[in-house]
């Protein structure tokens, strides 16, 4: 392995400056395992960024928190989505990856983005503090590489969460997976939110699928919709009429039990 450049700036204005010349560096999970292809790396460690709190329903989780701190929350954080903390990495890794470098790196088999996605979750970028949906930066992130700095998520507390994955193991990553939250609306009416993973560059909200359940339509009519997002997701791991079938299923049982 050839050396490579170090960096390691002390603010967040020095690391944004710092992101044309190198990669990110936070636990380094990622980054270890692609170090031939590397000239430099930014170490992230000094910028802090690692407080997790929740404030009327809020939760704030900045970059730099490790999953296995988002596990250990205590009193804790959903346990939809510290179930998809331990299916995302293992207890070693987990101590070292990142939100901020899972949110980054990751694909459409990981079960924190589907989690994350069926939140609503926002993100925050460095320069100008701007702030966008989840589920658009991971578009942005597919079609043009990232040359701003991630540095907090944000979502609301459910007031219900649920999250169900097939593999070909129950610790594996998902063939087909599936994230239902349910939230208090403005008009006291509850709003459902539909997230679909297992395939893909990464996960998708199934808003189709929303707009029916906001509609009250039928059950059947609303897995239809959500399934209809599988209808082209052929990969070596299933075929799309297998996601497409078990997606379905999925989504009927988790709105079934109301999400919960």
């Amino acid at each position: 392995m050839g050396a490579f450049e170090y960096l390691r700036p002390k603010t967040i204005k020095e690391a944004v400056s710092l992101l044309e010349r190198g990669v990110p560096l936070a636990g380094g999970t990622r980054v270890s395992t692609k170090r031939r292809q590397i000239e430099a790396v930014i170490d992230l460690g000094d910028l802090g960024l690692t407080d997790l709190k929740i404030e009327k329903r809020v939760v704030t989780i900045e970059a730099g928190v490790s999953l296995q701190t988002i596990l250990e929350r205590d009193p804790p954080l959903p346990e939809a989505l510290r179930f998809a903390c331990r299916l995302d990495a293992a207890w070693n890794i987990r101590n070292a990856a990142t939100l901020g470098g899972t949110i980054m790196a990751e694909d459409g088999h990981s079960p924190l983005l589907t989690v994350l996605l069926a939140l609503d979750a926002q993100v925050t970028l460095e320069p100008k503090s701007n702030t966008l949906s989840l589920e658009s930066f991971l578009q942005d992130r597919k079609e043009t590489p990232i040359r701003r700095l991630l540095t907090r998520v944000q979502f609301k507390l459910p007031l219900s969460l649920a999250y169900e994955q097939v593999a070909r193991s129950p610790a594996d990553r998902p063939i087909v997976a599936v994230a239902v939250a349910k939230f208090q609306a403005q008009d006291d009416e509850p709003s459902t939110t539909i997230a679909i993973g297992g395939y893909g560059a990464f996960p998708l909200r199934a808003e189709k699928a929303e707009k029916k359940i906001a509609k009250n339509e039928s059950l059947e009519s609303v897995a239809e919709a959500a399934a209809s997002y599988c209808d082209k997701a052929d990969d070596v791991w299933a075929s799309a009429e297998y996601r497409t079938a078990i997606v379905g299923v999925l989504v009927k049982r988790l709105l079934a039990r109301g999400g919960a």
